[in-house]
């Protein structure tokens, strides 16, 4: 589509990769496990992705260049080769449904083998502390893997946003892809969360990826929340003695 451009930095032989992908839903799952997995995989910058409406951010990397908006790196991961796409800046509404699209049919388009996007789904839906994920698959992606061991969205639940537009995509041109839906905090980035997501990825590929950092991040914002609860807690306490001086 005219209003997203795919831009690569040289030819690259796509066809048999994997196309990962995730955005700023709940959580923020999406985008801090393929952030995690750009830089666990030292994956290579390999293109960028440019929108009509593209966020007016940019940041610094740590090797000194420039962060861009939406980022496109390769990588092996087991015996696969993997496209990831970054969002490091959330989409403007008005791009969604063009970005969504763009990159559904590009990765069609040069031969891709699948794609697994990544988003988070509230925890207040969580119905066991055993349940970690669930996923919403494409009918190719079941005629590929069969149904085993695939924990599906219940029905009356839905997919929202971009990960729901490049799914309903996939599903019109019979392509195999996967959402990934790990149970996720609304209120606060989910670390814990994408590390789940991400060692469903890694089984996926047959191996496994480290995700000591985000267990570490997630245990900071946690005693974070605690100080603040607690501080909270006792501000509460001196307020209601203060009524009975």
């Amino acid at each position: 589509m005219e209003n997203v451009k795919i831009i690569l930095k040289r030819k690259e032989e796509l066809k048999g990769a994997t196309l990962l992908t995730g955005f700023h839903g709940v959580g923020f799952v999406g985008h801090i496990t393929i952030k995690h997995l750009v830089s666990a995989l030292g994956a290579k910058l390999v293109g960028y992705i440019e929108t009509l409406h593209m966020p007016p951010y940019v940041g610094m990397r740590e090797d000194g260049r420039v962060q861009t908006p939406f980022e496109i790196y390769k990588a092996r991961l087991g015996d696969s080769d993997i496209v990831l796409v970054l969002t490091e800046i959330p989409l403007n509404s008005r791009d969604t449904q063009d970005f969504a699209f763009t990159l559904s049919e590009w990765s069609v388009k040069e031969g891709f083998e699948e794609a697994l996007l990544v988003g988070g789904l509230d925890m207040r839906l969580k119905k066991s502390d055993e349940d970690e994920v669930r996923c919403v698959t494409t009918s190719a992606y079941l005629r590929k893997y069969g149904r085993e061991g695939i924990g599906f969205l219940e029905k009356g639940y839905y997919v929202v946003g971009p990960l729901a537009l490049m799914l309903a995509k996939y599903e019109m041109m019979d392509f195999p892809a996967i959402a990934i839906l790990p149970y996720a905090s609304i209120e606060r980035p989910d670390p814990r969360a994408a590390a789940v997501a991400i060692k469903y990825i890694g089984r996926h590929f047959g191996v496994q990826i480290n995700t000591k950092r985000l267990i570490e991040e997630a245990e900071v914002i946690e005693k974070e929340l605690e100080e603040i609860s607690r501080k909270s807690m006792e501000r509460a306490e001196r307020e209601i003695r203060s009524l009975y001086v």
